[in-house]
């Protein structure tokens, strides 16, 4: 089941892409373009710098977004279907930012964006954090890397954020400080992505929750659950 965002990453995509379109493209950033360049009527353009060069003219990408809005209202969806609660707030954010295009609505200002905390910074803090047990995580993803079983450019990158992630949840446990809302809060990776630890295991489907669970000294139960449900063995 795919989670619902933030309140403070909400603010971040609209207003990365409101200030795009109405002071200057260049203000557009991963954030906002992560998530346009999956809308209907938009193209990825390989990468950000690619989709400024394609709208940067004459108010293209304010032009877009309008001129799409109808296709993203996510009208397919019923409350019955297992992503309709993160679809509706998708078209919620759509519909926030063309009302601030057509200025009925006001840009979030910078106070209400919130940036997550760098987890590099966070392991930090506890006497249990070990470089040494982030190498040893990191060559363990790189196995399955290696082995070509995913396609997401910088390898290196990717084991590293989760060995981060994997030496996050060991820390804490060290000082039993794992609860609910571990798997949910939003971190800056070393990558300089952002997001929840649960959305980034799920970047690579159920491949990585082995290693995960053996890295961390336990099979969680709401890993187990996480992996049942990604892989569709649960029904909500």
């Amino acid at each position: 089941m795919l989670d619902k965002i933030s309140k403070d990453k909400e603010n971040r995509i609209v207003r990365s892409i409101c200030r795009a379109c109405l002071e200057d493209i260049r203000l557009l950033n991963k954030h906002g373009y992560n998530w346009i360049m999956i809308k209907s009527g938009f193209i990825a353009h390989y990468n950000l710098q690619g989709f400024i060069a394609h709208y940067q003219y004459g108010g293209a990408l304010k032009r877009a977004i309008l001129e799409n809005q109808k296709n993203n209202q996510y009208g397919n969806f019923s409350p019955t279907d297992r992503d309709y609660d993160y679809c509706m707030q998708q078209k919620d954010i759509y519909n926030r930012i063309c009302s601030i295009l057509t200025g009925k609505r006001k840009i979030p200002t910078e106070s209400k964006c919130y940036k997550p905390t760098s987890i590099v910074e966070e392991c930090k803090k506890f006497e249990a954090f070990s470089m040494d047990c982030i190498n040893t995580a990191i060559e363990r993803y790189m196995q399955v890397f290696n082995c070509g079983a995913f396609f997401c450019g910088d390898y290196s990158t990717r084991a590293k954020d989760l060995a981060y992630a994997t030496e996050l949840y060991n820390c804490y446990e060290s000082e039993a400080k794992v609860d609910d809302k571990f798997y949910y809060k939003e971190w800056k990776f070393p990558s300089g992505n952002t997001g929840t630890i649960n959305s980034l295991m799920k970047c690579y489907g159920g491949h990585l929750w082995d290693i995960y669970a053996e890295l961390t000294g336990q099979v969680d139960e709401e890993v187990e659950e996480e992996e049942r449900a990604y892989n569709g063995m649960l029904v909500d």
